[in-house]
This record gives C-alpha cells, sequence and structure tokens, in this order.
C-alpha cells in the first residue's frame, strides 16, 4: 500500500514539474554570521527567453523549508523574498557554455534566520 501511494505521488510530482519551463536551474548556500545565526541564500537562474513571465512574477517570494537531518521531520519554514533580476552575459559555470541565443536571468532570495541544527543537523529545501 505504501508503495502505490508513493508512486501515485511521484507521477503527481512530476506532471506539475513539467509545466516549470521559466527554471533552468539554482543553488543554496548559507553563511555562519553568529550563534545560531545563519544568512541563507538561494540563488534562481529562469529562463527569460522562453519561460513563461506570468511564472517568473508568480516566484517574487520563496518559502525555504527545515527539516531534522536525522529524523526527516519538519521543522518549520520561512518565506524569502528575491531582489534581481541580474542578467548573465556567460554561465556561472566553468563546465557549461550557453548558447549565444539564451537569456538567463538570476534571481536571488536571502535571509536571516535562526537556526538550531541541535546534534542531528538540519536539511534545508
Amino acid at each position: 500500500m505504501k508503495r502505490t501511494g508513493f508512486i501515485i505521488v511521484l507521477l503527481l510530482l512530476s506532471r506539475v514539474a513539467l509545466y516549470a519551463t521559466h527554471l533552468a536551474g539554482g543553488e543554496i548556500n548559507y553563511e555562519y554570521v553568529g550563534p545560531n545565526r545563519y544568512k541563507v541564500t538561494l540563488t534562481l537562474f529562469m529562463d527569460c527567453l522562453n519561460g513563461s513571465s506570468q511564472a517568473i512574477q508568480s516566484d517574487a517570494q520563496a518559502v525555504m523549508s527545515v527539516w531534522n537531518a536525522n529524523t526527516n521531520n519538519f521543522v518549520t519554514s520561512y518565506t524569502l523574498n528575491r531582489t534581481g533580476p541580474r542578467y548573465l552575459s556567460k554561465s556561472p559555470y566553468k563546465c557549461m557554455t550557453p548558447p549565444q541565443d539564451a537569456c538567463v536571468a538570476e534571481y536571488t532570495y536571502t535571509r536571516n534566520l535562526v537556526l538550531n541544527p541541535g546534534s542531528d543537523g538540519l536539511i534545508l529545501a
């Protein structure tokens, strides 16, 4: 029974993902700024040539979830506001050369968070 539920959820998620044409990639970074305080930065790269402008506009905020790294239990979530866009003329990665007619916009979501990693650690998603 569990397996069937997992497959159904996976198929539903796959179907939703097919419509996310504006996202081209991203990364999450954090910086320790004091006891249990971290500056968390989410960077998203969006296709500003072929991506839906409505979808890009709807991503003005991002929700960052925090999970216990040992138990996988949900801890809390935070809303992050974005800045940008910054239009990239070249790839931020040395291993990739984008085509000349590509348009990639970089959006940055940043927030200072109070997080207690405890002995289990935390996962940000």
